[in-house]
């Protein structure tokens, strides 16, 4: 972090060095940007327009309660796969939204039901075609790893 604060502070045009975990941390919580142009080898980095907003909300983050409100979807979230085993994302959507009485943005469920399920192997998404009831629709589906049962 004391690095990407440092590069905050950079001048333009200057030469910094930075370490390839800090870039790739950086890069992956959009901060910074990267640009290879055609016919060189060089990569040239550049902080993200947003760069001070979003390194401030994350230096300003009460992490212990973010990561027990965290925990806490997780949890509501397994149970409610549990219970259905398979469900299309939509629904899943507002099933968790009514079970839970928890108000969330489409966009930011989608984007927790990706990360946790993909990344920790829990849920898997897929898309199944839906003929019967609208010709050649696709629906995002969910359905739980047998792995993430026993956890």
């Amino acid at each position: 972090m004391e690095s990407l604060l440092r590069f905050q502070k950079m001048e333009d045009n200057k030469k910094f060095d930075m370490d390839y975990d800090t870039v790739m941390k950086g890069m992956v919580l959009g901060l910074l940007h990267i640009q290879i142009p055609k016919g060189t080898e060089a990569a040239y980095l550049f902080p993200a327009a947003d760069f001070d907003e979003i390194l401030t909300s994350i230096t300003d983050l009460d992490w212990k309660k973010e990561l027990g409100r965290i925990a806490e979807f997780s949890d509501r979230m397994k149970k409610t796969m549990y219970a259905y085993g398979v469900i299309e994302i939509d629904t899943f959507y507002e099933l968790f939204q009514e079970t839970w009485n928890c108000r969330m943005e489409k966009r930011d469920f989608l984007r927790f039901v990706y990360w946790y399920g993909n990344f920790l192997r829990r849920i898997k998404t897929y898309y199944r075609s839906d003929r019967e009831s609208s010709g050649n629709r696709w629906q995002l589906c969910c359905i739980v790893q047998p792995a993430a049962m026993k956890s």
